[in-house]
């Protein structure tokens, strides 16, 4: 009851997979933006966006694979719906604060404070929590809801992973 829901009435949803699409988009876009601002600036802008009202992401700088940082403000609900034509799958490594993820798929959850255990398995559609130092891989196509139920900001870093595109040359050694 004391939840406050920012979710549009639309029931429009994307990917996690769409986070990694948003944030490499987005990035470029700002790449641009900051190139042409540090020219009449000393101060670059940030690399980072808002993704809905409340939750936003910063680009992380780490080469392959696309790394990102999202962070919800106390109170929000995300709804990420799946992409059908994304075939990459996110690795979630929840960095602050405490988030419930719900997941139409089954996963496995990995806990911080249970090294060297077996993950935790979560059926399709249960609500689960993530705290600092749990981490989980989100499979290709697969709708998310990810909510802050607390007063303070919580986030997490997500990498996408995308399959080689057919025809792409592949290693030899």
């Amino acid at each position: 009851m004391g939840r406050h829901d920012d979710r549009t009435s639309t029931g429009r949803r994307r990917s996690v997979r769409g986070i990694a699409a948003a944030a490499v988009v987005a990035v470029g876009l700002i790449a641009g933006q900051v190139a042409a601002t540090r020219a009449q600036e000393a101060t670059p802008a940030p690399l980072g966006f808002e993704l809905a009202p409340g939750v936003t992401s910063d680009y992380i700088d780490t080469g392959q694979p696309t790394t990102f940082r999202v962070q919800l403000a106390g109170g929000v609900t995300w709804d990420e719906a799946s992409d059908p034509s994304d075939p990459s799958i996110v690795l979630v490594y929840q960095e602050a604060g405490t988030l419930t993820f719900q997941v139409e798929a089954p996963i496995t959850v990995f806990r911080a404070d249970a090294a060297g255990q077996p993950g935790e398995a979560v059926a399709a559609g249960a609500t689960f929590e993530m705290q600092p130092g749990d981490y989980l891989a989100a499979p290709p196509m697969t709708a998310v809801v990810i909510t802050n139920e607390g007063d303070t900001p919580a986030s997490f870093i997500g990498a996408g992973l995308m399959p080689p595109q057919s025809g792409a040359a592949t290693p030899t050694s």
